[in-house]
């Protein structure tokens, strides 16, 4: 493990939305593509950060899954993770070593073609990778073969499966005149 990475997150909670059971959020901070009608622009800059180690991350996700044994689900998002490839790639890879079961999630900004283009090695360890810039309205992609699914998320979302490990119903909260709603995906069957 490379102690001496650094990288920026803004938080670490145990949530229930994102993913279709509890899990452990990852929010990044940081972001470089600073999409018009973000929900976290708070997250854009790493200024008044805290800068943790990978290990210290680990230890913070011990502790949460320690506390929280229904966990299955490692969520990544911000900010923008792959703006700290270097060090999410040594975080994800060391999840990996300590959580074998749990299936790590990405959202990312990035799109398709430039995760596959330029991270596709740093998401190695990604059960499922939610892929474009946010455009905030609802529609959405996903399984191996990519189909077309409505109502779901931003319509920038590309969703596919890097792996084997994430064969997930997939939700999103969002806030809508002033509430939550939850999104997603329920009981998608493959063509």
């Amino acid at each position: 493990m490379e102690n001496n990475l650094l990288g920026y997150i803004e938080r670490m909670e145990y949530i229930y939305h994102l993913t279709p059971e509890p899990a452990i959020g990852i929010w990044f901070r940081g972001c470089n593509h600073k999409c018009e009608g973000c929900i976290n622009p708070h997250l854009w800059l790493v200024e008044d950060s805290v800068p943790k180690t990978v290990k210290e991350v680990l230890n913070d996700v011990l502790e949460l899954a320690e506390a929280n044994q229904d966990t299955k689900y490692i969520v990544f998002s911000g900010g923008e993770p792959l703006d700290q490839h270097v060090f999410f790639k040594e975080l994800s890879e060391q999840l990996r070593i300590f959580f074998p079961e749990f299936i790590q999630i990405l959202f990312t900004g990035y799109e398709d073609y430039e995760v596959q283009n330029f991270y596709i090695d740093d998401i190695n360890n990604i059960g499922l990778c939610l892929a474009g810039r946010y455009k905030g309205s609802f529609n959405g992609i996903l399984d191996k073969k990519i189909m077309e699914i409505a109502n779901f998320g931003s319509n920038s979302r590309l969703i596919k499966f890097y792996s084997e490990l994430a064969q997930i119903e997939v939700v999103e909260v969002i806030m809508k005149n002033g509430q939550l709603v939850v999104t997603g995906f329920e009981n998608v069957q493959e063509e």
